[in-house]
């Protein structure tokens, strides 16, 4: 038996506009997956090329950097880009029939910015952050107490050669004076012609000698060659590195390459953890982390010189110049070594000296005293040491009668401070007021001798290294269900994605 069936025009007309409208419907609903399918696989794409960092500079340093010169000298902004496409192809397609299957278009490297950009602002930001991550907020208080605590000393001070200058100038005049035949004892004040002792009084004979014996400390300070100072801080029988930069090409003295990308600037609290990690990280004369090339790296970062040896001897005048300030306001401020300061001065100027030809010796024997006392602090800070950064009359250790002994013999060194800044504390300090940029380019000249000496990294360039990437990625999928709306077929024939990416391994 045949069964006969029928349908009017009008629920024809009704099942092909159901039929359209469930077709439409899905088709939508699968653009929009597409949508946020290709959103995703580009996010994942631009992040899988950034995975590419350079492992040296990560093991080593704890910086993340990106070689765009994948191995040769040229950034290679092509080789980014099929890479990029190479991952956004991996990650949106898939095996088989699928009905979210999308397909690379072409993408773009649009802006990056370099670890060398700016000054170095990269370098300095992802420094920061690393610190950030490993020590606690109390060190960075800590660090801006000390820093600023050992440079207040210095501001305003004359310079020891200024002093010593000024001196020998008052010491000659008074010579001249002298010849003339003025007498002596009307110009020296009663009490000055002696020196005097803690209660007032004047000292024995055998004090007394003591003073006219006393050579003149402004030139036994003055005939010490600056160019031997580690001569005489240093212990006997101290290897210096000799190693040093054997030609030009560091990024501090190149033409480097620059990014166009928007890179923003370390704040203030960047700069200080910065520091930190320059600490932390680099080699210095104290601390030795087992790599070859310079082994003065937080010295190279302050004096900038090509050499081990003239980094360490930059290094220790600085230090010594904040050490003579400080013990200049430990002189001045105790009234006992004034007295003896300025009995010391009458005594080198004379009867016919006037006051200010003895002011001027007096400021001499302070910066003398003062000096020779930094030469022994330094010297306790070179093997390991304390010194506080003002002194109390009990951690004092030379005497005005004996500089020369204490300058000669390398032996002597300052009394221990417990509590004190050690060598790295001001090595610390030393680096705050070294330039951003200037650290930075440096630095980034210590981080690519130490990457370059890797087989696979012998042409890396940081002036190539990205951190900071924006990217266009335009994916592509052609129509499924629209195929079966009569009404729509032959409009649409393809969707075009595009996704912009921006990623930085500074969050």
């Amino acid at each position: 038996m045949k069964l006969r069936g029928s349908i009017t025009v009008l629920l024809s007309f009704v099942l092909v506009f159901v039929t359209g409208l469930f077709f439409t419907m899905s088709e939508v609903v699968r653009f929009y997956c597409l949508r946020d399918q290709t959103a995703r696989a580009s996010a994942l794409a631009c992040e899988s090329t950034l995975a590419d960092y350079c492992r040296p500079l990560w093991s080593e340093f704890g910086i993340l950097g990106l070689d765009g010169g994948y191995g040769a000298v040229n950034f290679r902004r092509k080789i980014y880009e099929d890479r990029l496409s190479e991952y956004m192809e991996k990650n949106g397609r898939s095996d088989g029939v699928h009905f979210f299957q999308a397909y690379t278009a072409d993408s773009d490297l649009v802006a990056y910015s370099l670890l060398t950009d700016n000054g170095g602002a990269g370098l300095v930001r992802e420094a920061a952050l690393h610190m950030k991550e490993n020590l606690p907020s109390a060190a960075l208080n800590a660090v801006r107490d000390n820093s600023r605590s050992s440079l207040s000393e210095a501001d305003g001070l004359p310079s020891m050669d200024e002093l010593l200058g000024s001196g020998k100038k008052a010491m000659d005049a008074a010579e001249e004076n002298r010849h003339r035949g003025k007498d002596e004892e009307e110009t020296i004040p009663d009490g000055l012609r002696t020196l005097e002792t803690v209660d007032g009084t004047e000292p024995d004979a055998a004090t007394q000698k003591k003073l006219e014996a006393t050579e003149n400390p402004v030139d036994t300070v003055g005939n010490i060659s600056a160019d031997g100072i580690l001569d005489l801080v240093l212990p006997e029988g101290t290897q210096i590195s000799g190693a040093s930069f054997v030609n030009n090409d560091i990024p501090s003295k190149r033409a480097r390459h620059t990014g166009n990308g928007r890179g923003q600037g370390p704040g203030v609290d960047d700069l200080v953890w910065y520091r930190l990690w320059q600490m932390d990280r680099l080699q210095s004369y104290r601390q030795s982390l087992g790599r070859s090339g310079l082994q003065y790296e937080v010295e190279y970062v302050i004096c900038g010189h090509d050499s081990d040896r003239e980094n360490l001897k930059g290094t220790v005048h600085r230090i010594l110049a904040l050490r003579e300030a400080a013990n200049i306001g430990t002189i001045t401020s105790d009234y006992v070594k004034m007295g003896q300061v300025e009995a010391l001065a009458w005594s080198i100027a004379g009867a016919t000296a006037n006051p200010a030809i003895v002011e001027a010796i007096k400021a001499a024997i302070i910066a003398s005293w003062a000096y020779t006392e930094s030469i022994v602090d330094l010297r306790r800070l070179l093997v390991g040491g304390h010194v506080s950064i003002r002194k109390n009359t009990a951690e004092w250790t030379t005497q005005l009668y004996l500089l020369s002994s204490y300058i000669s013999n390398r032996g002597r060194m300052a009394t221990e401070c417990s509590g004190g800044q050690s060598y790295n504390d001001y090595l610390l300090t030393l680096l705050m007021t070294v330039p951003t940029a200037s650290s930075a380019l440096r630095t980034c000249d210590i981080l690519e001798c130490f990457v370059r000496q890797d087989g696979n990294y012998n042409s890396f360039r940081m002036d190539n290294c990205m951190y900071y990437v924006e990217t266009r990625e335009n994916y592509q999928a052609s129509p499924l269900f629209l195929s079966y709306v009569l009404i729509l077929q032959g409009d649409v024939s393809v969707y075009r994605f595009e996704n912009p990416q921006k990623q930085s391994y500074v969050t």
